[in-house]
């Protein structure tokens, strides 16, 4: 099997649009920015896993994550309980349990989303250029655009990043 062949353009998470907004996090985001990314449902609604370049953050641009690698699930995380707060995390984004994989347009201008981000400490919005717009969760970006909470800076190649404006309300 020719492993150059697994990930191809239809199913790799990070393209070269992603390639691109990586370096621009790291030009244009201090070292502590903290980004929330896409993810959905997986492994029977027990974890979530990431949908796009923005869960290989940490590891390409030296950024906090709002999505561990799956390993979360049977390693120890950073906080007792972390699996169940990282879920639960999700659920309040989704409006919905993981239980219930139907793809969801993530509002994040809902008042238990705000709440999530907030207290996460969330300051960046990565909605990257996704292999699986159709069939996975993705962050609603009209709604995002439109609402005064947060601010696009960074748009190119189906990536979009999104400042979390703290000081609006």
């Amino acid at each position: 099997m020719n492993a150059a062949r697994i990930a191809t353009g239809e199913t790799a998470l990070v393209g070269q649009a992603d390639l691109a907004a990586i370096e621009w996090i790291r030009a244009n985001t201090p070292p502590d920015a903290r980004f929330l990314v896409n993810s959905f449902p997986a492994y029977g609604g027990t974890l979530a896993a990431g949908t796009d370049a923005g869960w290989w953050l940490p590891l390409l641009a030296g950024r906090w994550a709002s999505l561990p690698p799956l390993t979360y699930g049977s390693e120890q995380g950073e906080r007792v309980n972390y699996q169940k707060h990282l879920n639960d995390f999700v659920a309040a984004l989704r409006g919905r349990p993981l239980s219930d994989p139907r793809p969801v347009r993530v509002d994040l201008t809902r008042k238990a989303a705000l709440g999530a981000l907030r207290s996460a400490g969330v300051t960046y919005i990565y909605n990257g250029a996704h292999p699986f717009p159709a069939t996975v969760d993705r962050f609603d970006s009209a709604i995002l655009r439109t609402s005064p909470l947060f601010t696009l800076v960074y748009e190119a190649g189906g990536v979009e990043i999104f400042r979390v404006n703290t000081s609006a309300s």
